[in-house]
């Protein structure tokens, strides 16, 4: 159903000099108006985009008995044209025309589809608008709770090394959950998802170590006797030796002669082995129990360790030098 507006629509006019005159090519659709016709049946003519004025027919509008009628013209929406459609006719006598036609291009015509759309061209966009003020700015929320640092220990997970967090201090509010570890991307639950903190393992030295076990001078023997030799692959083989007799309490020192030999009468030959870790019967030995022989000259670095066997009979003993 077409939408009736109620609005004015004036079609473009001129006397019948002026139309001659300029002689125009009317869009298509378009309508002219003669204002000073002297044939009351050329009065109008509708434009079809190519030809001028004065090649242009006249709608004709027929004779009839009396005064002409004039249309009533109101615009109606279909779609997204707009149409004209006669919606009236004054000033005649006699019968009057029928209404409800619509203005098409070569005449009226009974069907919306053949009006012709009466909008003119899309006209030029408008200049931007102003900026509008800006809002005013929100209130500031509360003060937050100050924040907890975390408090970390070192952990042990087999080879690795990982921290957790023990306790929190230092904040406000309710203190985070404790025991949780650092993991790659955040805390974790578990052990197994924490990362190693220790550092990439040093480079690889080639060659062997012997471990040579002395006992040590003490008051019941004359002098310190040789107990075993054995050999392993560095890094990280592991030396099982097992002692040929039953010992009580000797403190024993362990010789780790490390091969290659030094080729300069420097400590520096030694420092290759400088992050090594000795593991007696699985148990870590702490750095500072460990010193360091001289080594240079051709001769061996020598890493020592001295340490309380008890009562130990023919029982193996595994030593692991890691580097």
């Amino acid at each position: 159903m077409p939408t009736a507006l109620n609005a004015r629509v004036q079609v473009r006019r001129d006397t019948v000099a002026g139309w001659s005159s300029a002689n125009p090519v009317l869009a298509v659709g378009e309508l002219g108006y003669v204002t000073n016709s002297p044939n009351t049946q050329q009065v109008l003519k509708i434009g079809n985009g190519s030809t001028a004025w004065n090649s242009l027919a006249y709608l004709e509008l027929g004779a009839g008995s009396g005064n002409g009628w004039s249309p009533v013209l109101s615009v109606q929406t279909d779609g997204a044209r707009r149409v004209l459609q006669v919606s009236d006719w004054t000033g005649g006598s006699g019968t009057k025309p029928s209404t409800g036609q619509y203005i098409g291009a070569s005449g009226l015509t009974s069907t919306l589809a053949n009006a012709v759309d009466v909008r003119g061209a899309t006209g030029a966009t408008g200049a931007a608008g102003t900026n509008g003020t800006n809002g005013t700015n929100g209130t500031n929320g509360a003060a937050g709770s100050n924040g907890w640092s975390p408090v970390f220990s070192l952990v042990s997970d087999s080879e690795r090394r990982v921290l957790q967090i023990p306790d929190w201090v230092g904040g406000g509010g309710t203190k985070p959950v404790i025991g949780q570890y650092v993991g790659a991307t955040g805390l974790t639950g578990t052990a197994a998802s924490a990362v190693d903190i220790r550092g990439a393992a040093g480079a690889s030295v080639a060659g062997k170590v012997a471990a040579i076990y002395r006992q040590r001078y003490n008051a019941t023997l004359a002098s310190a006797q040789q107990m075993g030799i054995a050999w392993a692959d560095v890094p990280g083989s592991t030396i099982t030796w097992t002692p040929t007799s039953q010992l009580n309490d000797y403190l024993y020192r362990m010789d780790f002669f490390v091969s290659p030999l030094a080729t300069s009468s420097t400590a520096a030959d030694r420092s290759a082995y400088g992050t090594c870790r000795l593991v007696v019967d699985g148990l870590a030995v702490s750095r500072s129990e460990l010193s360091f022989g001289p080594g240079g000259n051709g001769q061996p670095v020598a890493i020592n360790y001295t340490y309380l066997l008890g009562t130990q009979t023919e029982v193996p003993h595994t030593i692991k030098l890691q580097l």
